[in-house]
């Protein structure tokens, strides 16, 4: 009874390792594909019947599967999708960003036909390690980021060769690009976070990229702090390399980021508009009182500290920016304070009080209409009204 239940016992844990194997491989293999048929794929770069065939291609082309499989010298047509499913880390330092997407490649290669053969399948796929295996053995767009800040990192891959020789590579990917941030209307600006793809070996001559409009896009799903992704743009544009004569086919996606600019309003632009207003209240102080200076030169030193405080939160960044400017006003306008205690205080001490007293009160008109004045002109001059 013992030696039973143990043989009993092992076949089921064998059965159970086997269901979860197959579980695994079932979703494993759904990630991607879902199960396409050569039926699902419209694609104008895929084999078409009566046209896509082997002896349709260039002779030189029919026995070396590693050259372009192209028909009467064109250029082998290459359909790309790109979607970004996640967007990371928009980097003010280093000028990058990071994103995960998926990326699909489809083309027709009748070197890989195998259709009439006895039992073929309806495809074959391959997946993971053998897919990049099986990959590097055929010809491929041998597709890279040219903005790359870094190898990427290619998470899943798929490779799926139908009966008439339509090839579908897919492959999810997380990369780190460069980007040409402009940060003069901080934090007010906008930013082009671009991603440019294209092939590293086969110029345009070799090989042209279309678009798959059903396979490009962006998740809403992601959130981004401090950034509102507004949408994104692409197209297909031939391109010149330095490292090549040739131009090159590229796909040139566009993700268009607004910077949420209420965090800044609130705990940097207003406090610094009202500290600049509390140093008007001299005006209204007696031109004897010695706590004129007191508030003009505490006021001074509040900017200053503020400023230091401040300074670590904004983009270390060459150009000038809307909210450094803002900052230089603020002192000059403080710097005017000075001045204009030092005449009131200069008339009173010549006995000239009555001039003393018109000064201030033309100052109380005079300092809020042309600093709000000289706010709206530097903030019209960045185009940010």
């Amino acid at each position: 009874m013992t030696r039973m239940s143990a043989k009993a016992l092992n076949w089921s844990l064998r059965l159970l390792v086997a269901v979860m194997m197959l579980i695994v491989l079932d979703i494993h293999h759904s990630a991607f594909a879902n199960a396409k048929t050569r039926a699902d794929i419209d694609s104008a770069a895929a084999c078409q019947a009566g046209r896509d065939s082997l002896a349709g291609l260039d002779a030189a082309t029919r026995t070396n599967v590693l050259s372009p499989p192209k028909r009467d010298g064109h250029a082998v047509n290459v359909d790309i999708g790109l979607y970004v499913e996640r967007l990371d880390s928009i980097s003010e330092v280093d000028h990058s960003f990071q994103v995960e997407a998926f990326l699909e490649l489809i083309w027709c290669d009748p070197r890989l036909a195998y259709q009439g053969q006895p039992n073929a399948p309806d495809r074959i796929v391959y997946l993971e390690d053998r897919a990049h295996e099986e990959h590097g053995r055929i010809w491929g767009p041998d597709i890279i980021f040219v903005n790359t800040a870094g190898p990427p990192d290619v998470q899943q891959e798929e490779l799926i060769i139908f009966p008439d020789g339509t090839v579908i590579y897919e492959e999810r990917v997380a990369v780190s690009l460069r980007a040409r941030y402009d940060f003069t209307k901080f934090p007010f600006d906008s930013q082009r976070l671009a991603i440019e793809i294209e092939s590293f070996s086969w110029p345009s001559s070799d090989l042209i990229l279309h678009r798959d409009e059903t396979k490009i896009g962006f998740s809403e799903g992601f959130n981004i702090p401090s950034w509102d992704l507004t949408g994104f743009t692409s197209e297909i544009r031939n391109v010149r390399e330095i490292r090549d004569r040739d131009t090159f086919s590229e796909l040139l996606f566009v993700i268009h980021a607004e910077r949420v600019p209420e965090p800044f309003v609130y705990r940097l632009i207003l406090p610094l508009l009202l500290i600049v207003m509390i140093s008007w209240s001299v005006f209204w102080l007696r031109t004897s009182d010695t706590g004129r200076f007191g508030v003009t030169f505490t006021t001074i030193l509040t900017v200053v500290a503020f400023n230091f405080v401040v300074t670590d939160k904004l983009p270390n960044v060459p150009e000038v920016t809307y909210l450094e400017t803002l900052f230089g006003f603020a002192f000059l306008f403080l710097l005017l304070v000075v001045i204009q205690n030092t005449v009131a205080d200069r008339l009173t001490a010549f006995g000239r009080e009555a001039q003393s007293e018109r000064f201030d009160a033309l100052a109380r008109v005079a300092f809020p209409v042309v600093f709000f004045a000289g706010v709206a002109a530097v903030t019209y001059a960045f185009g940010i009204l």
